[in-house]
This record gives structure tokens, C-alpha cells and sequence, in this order.
């Protein structure tokens, strides 16, 4: 219902009433909380295109979607004619999203440009252009809505997932799309991938005060469903995320100056251990290591990374184009294949992944890339203290530690990787307009 903004005559009211005792006002209670309300229009459209965006490109429904589907091809070929029309009909619109992140775009041209000294051009240039797409698939979405809207809507798409997991592995173990363990998805490292990624959102906006309830919920399911994938890469990260920067930046948010002692308290622990570990020898990689199960080799990885090194190495100036490891007879990826006994297509580093296939020049890309897009949330959030930017500052630590045992940057048609597009590119609408701008389930 909308206020028409007229205003009742008070005598109008009482002469009303005496005519009709039934229509007296009856005493006001409590106000009562609103509840859950959708609204048919081209906004709440948008929103559920979002929304089943993301829970299908998460890669969460593929245990219940026929075969067709179950490998999201139909909806990154959707996603590509979108991004298609959008360039022909209102290029300058994204000439302007853009304008402020070309180091993405120059991802995409770098992986295109490559066919020119690739051992696969044709390739290297097909798969560039859908890392091109991918990109402006990410950029599309910032143009379309906030940041925080994106991140509620995220926060909702991985709901499912959520449901879906726990429904796999206690209920019907033999509905797993992938390895056991991995519940709605493939394998058990995405799995802990995409739960610390609910842990982030739903703390973030627990902490903005957006449906404690459901965030409150959406962040304790997700945690032990991390803790059962018993993957050690985002566990890993999530003990550094919310026990420690996330607490610091809450602190932040109240107490300045205190955040102040307290990281210099941190930064004289630092110091303390480090002269502990040179002096005794004590290492901590492998007491960490040890303590979540894993052997030295970080489960063959530190083998698969020396075929990696060895393939810079190789060709270290322009490397091997994108893709062109992977698909080339020139290269020993069979035997790599070999002797890891799987059918590998990424060096499990997105570091050691982009060196081998464009030289020393996609290792800066990537690092160029990190440094912005932290120094812009972190300078965003030291200014305004917005939830929305602590959100993308946790994002960009989340990927770039991540990115030391996976493959998600740099990789045409990811999930992660329109995911990383919105963190850098995103913006919420200036305090004046945010306030006439009502969030999603308010």
C-alpha cells in the first residue's frame, strides 16, 4: 500500500465515528514488524535473475539438474548473448563501467593476445574471448544494482546450496554430482570454497544488521558444513578471517584509537614469534600442516608445482599462451598427467597457472589486480566504515590466499572470477540516495 499523503480532518474523523460506532479507532499496540514482502516489478525481476545466476553458476544444482543443464553451458551461452547485446546496443554504458577497472579487461586481452605466441592459438584465443565475457558478465551485474544489493542476492543463492549439501550427505549420499563429501557440489575443496564464501557474506550482513536471523543461520549452517568438507585451504582462511581480521575490523568500526594498540600489540607478537622460530627451528608450516592432516607435499601439489616451475622456466618472457599447456603435444602434460594419476588441467596455483601461460606478464596482472582491488576497499572502508566494502576487502583476502592451492582467476566462465569483477567494481550509492533505497527483504 502506498501513503497518498492526505491527511485527515480530525472532526471529519469524529463525525464518522458517532455515525458509525463500529468504526471507532481501536488503541494502538506494539507496531507490528513488517514482514517479508515481494513486489512485482523490474526490480524484483532483476533480483531473481541474480539470484538463479548465481546459484547456477556456483555449480550447486548440478545434483538435481538433467545433463543438459548440469554443466551450466546453457547458462554461460544466455550470459554471453547478454553480454553481447549489451555491447552493441549500449557500448557507451560499458565503456563507462569499465572505465574504472581496465586491468580486468587487460586480463582478457592478454589471454586473446597470446594466441600470437601460443602452441594452440586457436584455443588460446577461444578461450580468451570467454574470459573476456566472463569479465563483462561481472561488470554487467555492477552496472545493474549495488554492491550490497549483489551481496544479499548472493547470500540468498547460496541458501540452496546450503540445503542441497546437507540433503546429499546425510540423506542421499548417491545424489552426489561429484567425490562424496562434496554435497551439492563437485568436490569437497569447492564445497569449503563456496561456505567460506556464505561465512563472509552472512557475517557481513549480520553485521550491517540485514535479517540477523536468517544471516545468523545462513553463517552457522555454512561453518559446519566448512568443517565437514575438511577442506584445508578454506578452513584455513576462515580461522584467519574470523578470528582475526574480522574482529579487528569490527573493533575499527567502535574504537579507533584501540585498533591502533592493538595492532601494534599484534605487530610486537609477530616479532616475538619470529625470533621464537629462528632460534629454535620450530617450524610452522609443518605444525599446521599437521594439525588439519596433511603431509608436506600438501597432497601432491608441491610435485604438480615443480612441473609448473619447470614449464616458466621453459619459456618465461611469453610463456605458453592461455590454455596452451594444457592442450599442446609440444608439452609433457601427459606425463604430468602420469605420474599425479589425474586428469589435471590447472597447476592448483593461479600464480604458477598464469606464469606458465603468459610469462612474467600474468603474475604482475594478478598481483597489479590484488594491490588494487585491496587498496581501494581497504581505503574505502577506513573512510566510510561500509560493511559493503569490509565485504570486498574479505573477498580479496579470501581469493588471494586461496589462489596459492586453486585455480579461480583467470578462468573463463568461473564462478569466483565475475565474483571478483563485482568486489573491485561495485559501488554503493552515495548516504543521500542510499537512504530512498530500500534493501532486499525489508
Amino acid at each position: 500500500m502506498h501513503d497518498t499523503g492526505e491527511i485527515a480532518h480530525p472532526m471529519t474523523d469524529l463525525a464518522s465515528s458517532a455515525a458509525n460506532p463500529l468504526s471507532l479507532p481501536v488503541p494502538r499496540g506494539k507496531p507490528r514488524r513488517r514482514g517479508w514482502r515481494i513486489v512485482l516489478s523490474r526490480r524484483s525481476v532483476t533480483d531473481l535473475i541474480c539470484i538463479i545466476f548465481f546459484l547456477w553458476a556456483s555449480a550447486g544444482l548440478r545434483a538435481f539438474l538433467p545433463a543438459f543443464l548440469a554443466q551450466e553451458r546453457l547458462l554461460w551461452v544466455i550470459a554471453d548473448v547478454t553480454v553481447v547485446a549489451w555491447l552493441l546496443l549500449l557500448p557507451g554504458q560499458v565503456l563507462a563501467v569499465t572505465r574504472g577497472s581496465r586491468i580486468l579487461i587487460g586480463w582478457s586481452a592478454l589471454a586473446c593476445l597470446s594466441m600470437i605466441w601460443s602452441l594452440s592459438p586457436s584455443v588460446s584465443l577461444y578461450f580468451g574471448i570467454q574470459l573476456l565475457f566472463t569479465i563483462l558478465v561481472g561488470f554487467l551485474l555492477c552496472n545493474w544494482t549495488t554492491r550490497t544489493r549483489l551481496i544479499q542476492l548472493l547470500f540468498f543463492a547460496l541458501l540452496p546450496t546450503q540445503l542441497i549439501s546437507f540433503f546429499i550427505n546425510f540423506v542421499a549420499p548417491h545424489m552426489a554430482a561429484g567425490h562424496p563429501g562434496g554435497g551439492a557440489f563437485v568436490h569437497k575443496n569447492l564445497l569449503g570454497a563456496m561456505m567460506l564464501l556464505q561465512i563472509i557474506t552472512s557475517l557481513c550482513l549480520f553485521l550491517q544488521g540485514w535479517r540477523p536471523l536468517l544471516t545468523g543461520i545462513g553463517f552457522a549452517t555454512a561453518a559446519i558444513l566448512l568443517v565437514m568438507s575438511a577442506a584445508t585451504s578454506s578452513l584455513l582462511i576462515a580461522v584467519f578471517i574470523v578470528g582475526g581480521v574480522l574482529p579487528l575490523t569490527v573493533l575499527y568500526r567502535n574504537n579507533v584509537n584501540l585498533t591502533v594498540a592493538v595492532l601494534g600489540g599484534g605487530l610486537l607478537l609477530a616479532a616475538s614469534a619470529a625470533l621464537f622460530i629462528l632460534t629454535t627451528g620450530f617450524d610452522p608450516v609443518d605444525a599446521v600442516l599437521g594439525s588439519v592432516g596433511k603431509d608436506a607435499t600438501l597432497t601432491g601439489r608441491t610435485v604438480l608445482w615443480v612441473f609448473g616451475w619447470d614449464a616458466f622456466m621453459d619459456r618465461p618472457l611469453f610463456g605458453h599462451g592461455y590454455q596452451g599447456y594444457w592442450v599442446s603435444e609440444k608439452t609433457p602434460v601427459l606425463l604430468l598427467r602420469y605420474v599425479m594419476q589425474a586428469d589435471l588441467w590447472n597447476f592448483h596455483n593461479n600464480f604458477i597457472e598464469v606464469a606458465v601461460a603468459f610469462g612474467i606478464w600474468g603474475p604482475i596482472l594478478l598481483i597489479a589486480a590484488f594491490i588494487i582491488g585491496m587498496t581501494r576497499a581497504l581505503a574505502e572502508f577506513l573512510a566510510t566504515k561500509s560493511i559493503s566494502a569490509l565485504w570486498s576487502l574479505l573477498f580479496f583476502i579470501f581469493m588471494i590466499i586461496f589462489a596459492l592451492a586453486e585455480v579461480s582467476l583467470f578462468a573463463n566462465h568461473a564462478f569466483l572470477q565475475v565474483l571478483f569483477v563485482i568486489a573491485m567494481a561495485a559501488r554503493d550509492p552515495p548516504p543521500a540516495r542510499r537512504e530512498s533505497q530500500q534493501p532486499l527483504g525489508n
